[in-house]
């Protein structure tokens, strides 16, 4: 019983590191999301004019600060423990973290939007607004994954499928 969960584990250790590594990056988002929302500046009616309407934004400045710190802890979460690259150079780490932090920025826009309509359009309390859009975690893995850990070979190659198996 304990061999089969183990192949299962290392069968699927990259798919099971993210829902595991994913999913503290959320909780990591979630609490400075709500700490943030403590402080007064956050929660209170910071408003902006849009085309004649004030909207609230403290609540979508909140969002944007947990998304830096949530982006961080994930980046370093990923490499080390999902995906296992270890690029090496500060230069190469630099590349690496900056193509991270602009695949997550899609996510993020898509966030604050989300978030926005939520809040002022549909009328959801900001505190609420925030757990349907953590569901966003899910198209992360398949960016990085695609885009930012993919494998190389010792010349910084891509590694495709085919490739894998071959000598060259």
């Amino acid at each position: 019983m304990i061999t089969k969960i183990k192949n299962l584990y290392f069968r699927y250790k990259e798919l099971i590191n993210y829902v595991i590594f994913g999913g503290a990056t959320t909780v990591v988002n979630m609490v400075l999301y709500y700490i943030l929302m403590l402080i007064p500046f956050f929660s209170t009616d910071i408003s902006l004019e849009f085309f004649g309407s004030a909207y609230k934004i403290g609540y979508l400045i909140a969002n944007a600060i947990a998304f830096v710190g949530a982006v961080i802890f994930s980046y370093v979460m990923n490499r080390h423990f999902v995906f296992g690259n270890r690029v090496s150079g500060a230069k190469a780490v630099a590349r690496q973290f900056f193509s991270f932090f602009t695949t997550r920025l899609l996510s993020f826009i898509i966030e604050e939007v989300l978030l926005f309509v939520l809040v002022e359009k549909l009328l959801v309390s900001e505190y609420i607004a925030k757990w349907p859009v953590a569901v966003l975690v899910l198209i992360n893995y398949a960016f990085g994954k695609l885009l930012v850990f993919r494998k190389r070979d010792e010349n910084g190659r891509i590694v495709t499928k085919s490739k894998q198996g071959s000598d060259n």
